[in-house]
């Protein structure tokens, strides 16, 4: 039995590195695709030099041992000129690997369309009934206005998170420069007015305080946090997409 025990051991930690190999390989492979897309650097490409002449030496018979791989050093140089790779610095560069990378996840996403096509031709259809309804005159022209009023909000916000998040290589950072700020201006006018009564999104430049006696109101963080959550909500599912 004690064999027997110990032979199924053995077995057990041989499938589990090959399992952990496997693995390795594969988070490797993924990661070769990735630098592939996006372009060699000069670091990848002394090492393609290397290997080809190496390749060619073993050809003429000069040396059989194979090109070794790449040296740490190699791949610290090779960190180093990709992180180097910013607008400011290398704008051509930067452009260049964007664009690369802008055609590559277009290309993905018509192939998902187009494995999707039922769910495509049901919102192409919602936004053909949307554009024939705006254009009809009658009383769900103002509903059709505060929908659309709403709807640009939430893509400017969703928009300023995909900046934020991208940043092409600026750093930048659209929560300290919009979304900070807005939150703010909201707190400042909140305990100014001692309501959050404002208009509805989006709001005037500055907020305006309602008319009425709101002198009695207490001010919570919470009221606040409520005002201004779609604008958070919607800077953060930007900065995920992006």
């Amino acid at each position: 039995m004690s064999s027997s025990k110990m032979e199924g051991n053995y077995i057990d930690n041989i499938l589990l590195s090959k399992g952990a190999n496997i693995t390795s390989a594969q988070s490797s492979l993924s990661e070769q695709n990735h630098i592939i897309t996006m372009g060699d650097t000069k670091a990848q490409r002394r090492q393609k030099t290397r290997e080809g002449g190496g390749a060619g030496s073993a050809a003429n018979g000069s040396s059989m041992s194979s090109s070794p791989s790449q040296t740490s050093e190699e791949k610290l140089a090779e960190k180093e000129e990709r992180e180097n790779i910013v607008l400011w610095r290398k704008p051509i560069t930067t452009l260049h690997y964007f664009l690369r990378e802008c055609g590559v996840l277009c290309i993905e996403y018509l192939i998902k369309l187009w494995h999707n096509k039922i769910l495509v031709l049901l919102l192409m259809s919602l936004a053909g009934v949307y554009y024939a309804a705006s254009r009809t005159a009658g009383p769900h022209q103002q509903f059709l206005a505060s929908v659309e009023s709403q709807f640009l909000w939430c893509s400017w916000w969703v928009w300023l998170g995909i900046l934020s998040s991208v940043g092409l290589g600026t750093g930048l950072h659209t929560f300290l420069i919009y979304l900070g700020p807005h939150i703010a201006s909201v707190t400042l006018a909140a305990y100014e007015c001692n309501t959050v009564d404002f208009p509805e999104p989006p709001y005037p430049i500055e907020p305006v305080c309602p008319e009425g006696d709101f002198s009695g109101n207490i001010m919570t963080i919470w009221q606040i946090i409520a005002k201004v959550r779609l604008e958070a909500f919607m800077w953060g599912a930007g900065t995920a997409l992006g």
